[in-house]
């Protein structure tokens, strides 16, 4: 079904949101659009930061007073299933059921916290997939009611969202051709300190390495057959967290010394310049799902 159609739907029976991000860039997994169409509804908005295993505890508490100063969202969160059922819990207050939506860019866990939220003790789900676009789906349910919109390959492509950024499906990204993905992984590379890199992958300390020699040293310590599968190693470390990695407020309060293993990124620079990003070929669909 198409995107918007489920989405103005859901806008329809849901009484309010779950916006889902990636904690360690969350303004990059931000809709300005999402959320301003939303916002004219009146639709109350929760923020959800996921991944919060990822980012240092005190950098995650300076985003979450970060945008707890927007009066966009109705309430700011840290991702735990049970903090995100009694958050809901308050807002029910004595009503026996309520129809939510969440909602997130590719990437930032969306159904990773369906799952979790299902596996909940003594909690009563009826789980709506975004194939329920029927009003007559919703009727009669019991207990609290989500609706969880797709996060297909070319979300991020959808007119609605108008950003293309670091969070493109990883999975369709390793697909890619040689040259690439290579390409790709360099980008990602050139994001970090060498002594950082050559830690993380045990490259006995080398120093002042080019990204294209640390690709190729990933390549020797694994055993891998090609540089290929070294760039398609550091795509999957950097989305999943064993590279440490995450974006920091505007004017962060804390001192990042501390934190020597992190590598930290200005978030307005790293999303507008795009720098993560492959260009989009609509024509060439190799590897696309």
């Amino acid at each position: 079904a198409d995107f918007l159609f489920q989405l103005s739907n859901a806008m329809e029976v849901s009484e309010f949101f779950l916006y889902v991000v990636d904690a360690r860039a969350p303004q990059a997994s931000v809709s300005e659009t999402l959320i301003s169409i939303l916002k004219s509804k009146n639709i109350p908005i929760i923020l959800v930061l996921n991944k919060r295993e990822l980012v240092p505890v005190l950098v995650l508490e300076q985003w979450i007073a970060y945008f707890q100063k927007d009066d966009r969202f109705d309430n700011v969160i840290a991702y735990t299933a049970e903090e995100l059922f009694g958050c809901m819990k308050k807002l029910r207050g004595t009503q026996r059921q309520m129809a939510v939506t969440v909602v997130g860019m590719p990437n930032t866990g969306v159904s990773t916290i369906r799952g979790e939220l299902e596996l909940l003790p003594k909690v009563h789900f009826n789980i709506h997939d975004a194939s329920d676009t029927h009003r007559e789906s919703f009727t009669g349910a019991r207990g609290t009611r989500f609706i969880f919109l797709p996060e297909p390959v070319d979300l991020v492509s959808q007119p609605i969202f108008g950003l293309d950024c670091i969070f493109r499906e990883w999975t369709t990204v390793i697909q890619r051709p040689e040259k690439d993905i290579a390409m790709f992984a360099t980008e990602i590379l050139k994001g970090f300190a060498t002594d950082k890199l050559t830690f993380h992958y045990k490259l006995a300390n080398e120093k002042n390495l080019s990204p294209q020699e640390v690709l190729e040293r990933i390549q020797q310590f694994r055993g891998l057959k090609s540089i290929h599968h070294a760039a398609k190693d550091v795509v999957r470390d950097f989305h999943s967290g064993r590279l440490k990695w995450c974006c920091v407020p505007p004017k962060l309060s804390i001192n990042l010394d501390e934190l020597d293993l992190w590598t930290f990124f200005d978030e307005r620079q790293f999303c507008t310049q795009d720098i993560l990003a492959l260009d989009h070929d609509e024509s060439e669909g190799e590897g696309e799902e």
